[in-house]
């Protein structure tokens, strides 16, 4: 599996903890973000360290494991979704989920309203 970054001339392949046979049916495609943790917060930094080459990316993918948020499914089994309404989209990324018992390195966010963070500033 090869994710495709969108804001660097690189794929990045994540290493995730369990090996699973298909984990997606051929011809899907899903929005989502690679995010790596660190102490319950989102850690760019970590995932930025992953882009290196060579063995400190291979250090980096053991000690900092990627996690791929799957948010919307553009395309399913070879079957274009862009023009299903968001709901129906919604709604194949949860059965896919439950059908594929995805799990860590995979994640979808909740559908419930998410509250806003309040700034700082």
């Amino acid at each position: 599996m090869t994710l495709s970054c969108t804001n660097v001339n690189q794929s990045l392949t994540p290493q995730p903890r369990t090996p699973e046979k298909r984990w997606l049916p051929d011809a899907t495609a899903l929005d989502g973000e690679l995010v790596v943790w660190e102490s319950g917060r989102l850690a760019f930094e970590r995932l930025q360290g992953r882009l290196r080459r060579g063995a400190g990316a291979v250090e980096a993918s053991t000690t900092w494991p990627s996690h791929f948020v799957a948010f919307d499914v553009l395309r399913l089994a070879g079957t274009e979704t862009t023009a299903w309404p968001y709901r129906r989209r919604r709604t194949a990324l949860e059965d896919l989920f439950a059908e594929r018992r995805l799990s860590a390195p995979w994640a979808a966010p909740p559908t419930r309203p998410v509250v806003p963070l309040r700034s700082a500033c």
